[in-house]
């Protein structure tokens, strides 16, 4: 009976520390966390009070899933990705089996391939472009050598990039240079001296048409009359070569009287000057 009484002593006092932690009163069966040494000691006396023996629960342990070896190998748009559209290198891989999850072998094998794949992009190199660039200017041989002996023009610069090497570049350059040149339009050499009178317009503008072997072309003036008579003589060059030669009255070069030139589509403009003189192109 004493034995009875202190075995129910223990069993109360095992209550009520149970409901001062906060845990549930139910000695039946022990649970989880809470079960220790103690517990197990008044679970054994309280089966013998009832004549059972108690038997702790077999706790198993959670399955992990440990990922298997992956690969991944990187493809032209990863390449062009990190590198710029275009942009071209060789295939990069790497393998990775870090991954582990307690859902399933297929997520732990997820986790490996990304990390395989996050290994081979970063192991990605991209090319080191070098652009070359070269530059060319033109020089009078050049502008013969295209337009002919004797002929003369405006020098042209020209600059062009290249990946290959420095040769490359200025090869395109001096190969753009000479392309922009532009060569003037040959005049005919007139061999014909002509010779007009015509009447002055009430405008004052005289029209000389020149005729064969340029049957469009013509030269006009204002009239200026009175004055100095004396001859005087222009040579007029268009496009850096010889167009015309002009006589006439000195009068002309004091008052600075300007002439046109049309032929060919094209408008030229000049004052008269004793001696040589370039033809300034209108349109």
């Amino acid at each position: 009976m004493a034995a009875r009484l202190t075995a129910t002593a223990k069993i109360l006092q095992h209550l009520f520390q149970r409901a001062f932690k906060g845990l549930p009163p139910d000695v039946a069966e022990p649970e989880g966390p809470f079960f220790d040494e103690q517990e197990q000691e008044w679970y054994d006396l309280l089966r013998t009070l009832r004549g059972t023996s108690y038997v702790p629960p077999i706790i198993v342990p959670p399955t992990f899933y440990q990922a298997t070896l992956q690969s991944y190998t990187t493809t032209p748009a990863d390449f062009e990705a990190k590198c710029g559209a275009g942009k071209t290198g060789n295939a990069v891989t790497r393998t990775s089996s870090a991954g582990s999850s307690s859902v399933s072998q297929q997520f732990a094998n997820a986790q490996a391939l990304a990390a395989a794949k996050a290994a081979a992009l970063d192991a990605i190199v991209c090319p080191v472009v070098i652009t070359y660039t070269g530059t060319y200017q033109t020089t009078p041989a050049d502008y013969q050598a295209k337009c002919g002996q004797g002929t003369s023009g405006a020098s042209v610069s020209r600059s062009a990039t290249s990946t290959v090497d420095q040769a490359t570049a200025d090869a395109a350059a001096k190969a753009d240079a000479l392309n922009a040149i532009v060569c003037p339009v040959p005049f005919p050499n007139y061999s014909t001296t002509l010779t007009q009178q015509v009447p002055v317009d009430p405008s004052g503008e005289v029209t000389l048409t020149l005729g064969d072997p340029y049957p469009d072309g013509v030269f006009k003036f204002n009239a200026s009359p009175g004055g100095d008579s004396t001859a005087k003589t222009m040579i007029v060059n268009i496009n850096g070569s010889f167009g015309l030669l002009l006589d006439f009255p000195a009068t002309y070069t004091n008052t600075a009287t300007p002439w046109t030139f049309e032929a060919g589509g094209k408008r030229y403009t000049g004052s008269f000057v004793d001696g040589t003189t370039n033809a300034n192109l209108y349109n």
